[in-house]
C-alpha cells in the first residue's frame, strides 16, 4: 500500500523491481554492467570467445528471444560487421517456412560476399569491424526496434575493444613464453618463476569480467561510451 501523501506509481514500482531498466533510455547506448558481464561471461564458454556467437545478443539482453538473436547475428555477418566463428560456419539453421529480409530493403544496399567482404582478415584477432556500420544500418536491422539498434550499436563497439585487450593479452603471453623459452635454450634445468607468475597474471586477466577489471571498460556504464554516427544520432528522438 503506498504511504499517505504519496501516490501509487507503476514506474516507481517497475524502476525499484528492475533497476537496470531505469538508465535503459533512447539516448543510452552503453551496455550496463550487468550486460556487459553476461556477455564476456557467456563467450568464454565459446570454442573461440572472440566470435560472437548466434545467441550473443539475447544473452546481452538487446533482443528478447534466441530466434531474433539468431537473424540479428546473421545479418551482421552477411554485411561484414562481424566474422563468423569458422568452427559454426555453415551450420544455421533456419525453421521452416519462416522469412525475413535481411538484405536492407529499399535502401538498395548490395549483398556482401562472405568471401569478398572487407573484413579484417590480416588480423584474425579482430571479429568485429564497426567501420561497416554504415547509414543502411537500420535497413539492414529493420527486424530490432531503433532503441536495440542503437544498443546493439552500443555492443559492437564494446566487443571490438574487448578484441583488442585479447590480442594485447595474447601477445603479452606470447612475449613471456619466449622469455622462458630463451632461458630454457641456455640451461634446460633453468626456473622461471617470476615469468611463470606473469604468464599466470596474463591468463587470470582473460577470464576477468568487466566489473571485476581495474581498469575502466569502454562502453559500459553510463556516461562513458563511443559516440556514434551522425545518422545514428539524428534518429535519437524517433
Amino acid at each position: 500500500m503506498a504511504s499517505r501523501g504519496r501516490k501509487f506509481s507503476w514506474m516507481r514500482l517497475i524502476n525499484n523491481s528492475f533497476p537496470t531498466l531505469q538508465n535503459d533510455s533512447a539516448g543510452d547506448v552503453n551496455l550496463s554492467p550487468q550486460q556487459a558481464d553476461a556477455l564476456v561471461k557467456y563467450q568464454l564458454r565459446q570454442p573461440d570467445p572472440r566470435h560472437l556467437a548466434r545467441e550473443s545478443f539475447y544473452v546481452a539482453d538487446i533482443v528478447s528471444t534466441e530466434l531474433i538473436s539468431k537473424w540479428v547475428h546473421e545479418s551482421l555477418v552477411k554485411h561484414g560487421i562481424i566474422n563468423q566463428d569458422p568452427t559454426t560456419s555453415g551450420t544455421s539453421k533456419r525453421r521452416k517456412g519462416s522469412t525475413i529480409d535481411l538484405g536492407g530493403g529499399a535502401s538498395g544496399s548490395k549483398r556482401v560476399d562472405d568471401n569478398t567482404a572487407p573484413r579484417t582478415q590480416d588480423d584474425p584477432s579482430m571479429t568485429v569491424n564497426t567501420s561497416l556500420i554504415t547509414r543502411n544500418f537500420p535497413n539492414q536491422l529493420a527486424i530490432i526496434s531503433v532503441h536495440a539498434q542503437r544498443k546493439l550499436v552500443g555492443l559492437l563497439f564494446f566487443w571490438e575493444e574487448e578484441c583488442v585487450r585479447w590480442r594485447m593479452l595474447e601477445e603479452e603471453g606470447a612475449e613471456i613464453q619466449s622469455f622462458i623459452a630463451a632461458r630454457l635454450a641456455e640451461d634446460s634445468q633453468a626456473q622461471s618463476p617470476d615469468l611463470t607468475i606473469s604468464l599466470d597474471a596474463v591468463s587470470m586477466k582473460r577470464q576477468l569480467l568487466p566489473s571485476k577489471r581495474g581498469e575502466a571498460t569502454q562502453n559500459v556504464g553510463a556516461g562513458v561510451g563511443h559516440e556514434l554516427p551522425a545518422y545514428m544520432e539524428r534518429s535519437n528522438t524517433v
